[in-house]
């Protein structure tokens, strides 16, 4: 039987045979099949995070820092679409609600030295790149104010992205 049948299963692949082999990779890429060295590679591209280290067999890493900080900043959008709703104002009385901790710039591996710097604002009614700043600014005033929308369970992606297309411009405050 070869490795590469005895790494198979009726419906999968054999995990431990996977994990023996990409331990094996990251000792020496060249020492696995040919076809095994590009998965090796870009799974560990997925994993990798912004360092100087150098990859397995010796390839220096891209430049992951704007790459990284791109995907925290997407994530930071979704959040607010997702739970912005959890610190808007909507007390008639004032009360005040703690700001969710999942929303705060650490919880994304960004700081306040990161609000000017620019990102891709992605399907917000934003000139790209923008300011990180403008970026939260414009979640804030759609997702964070005197109108909560909770709409991301929503499973029809074209439903989600008619209401963001109706609320984002307008920042959820439409002109009557």
């Amino acid at each position: 039987m070869s490795t590469e049948s005895a790494g198979q299963s009726i419906n999968s692949w054999n995990a431990d045979y996977m994990e023996a082999l990409y331990a094996q990779w990251r000792q020496d890429p060249t020492s696995v099949d040919a076809q095994w060295q590009p998965f090796f590679h870009g799974f560990d591209l997925g994993l990798q995070h912004a360092s100087d280290e150098p990859m397995p067999g010796g390839s220096a890493r891209p430049a992951a820092v704007a790459h990284t900080k791109q995907g925290c900043v997407d994530s930071l959008i979704y959040h607010y679409r997702d739970i912005g709703h959890l610190a808007s104002d909507l007390d008639p009385l004032g009360t005040v609600r703690p700001w969710p901790e999942d929303l705060e710039l650490s919880s994304f591996d960004l700081t306040d030295a990161d609000l000017d710097e620019t990102f891709d604002p992605g399907r917000l009614p934003l000139h790209a790149p923008a300011p990180l700043r403008e970026i939260i600014r414009s979640l804030h005033d759609t997702y964070c104010r005197h109108i909560g929308v909770e709409y991301m369970h929503i499973q029809d992606r074209e439903q989600r992205r008619w209401l963001q297309e109706k609320m984002e411009p307008a920042r959820n405050a439409p002109p009557f």
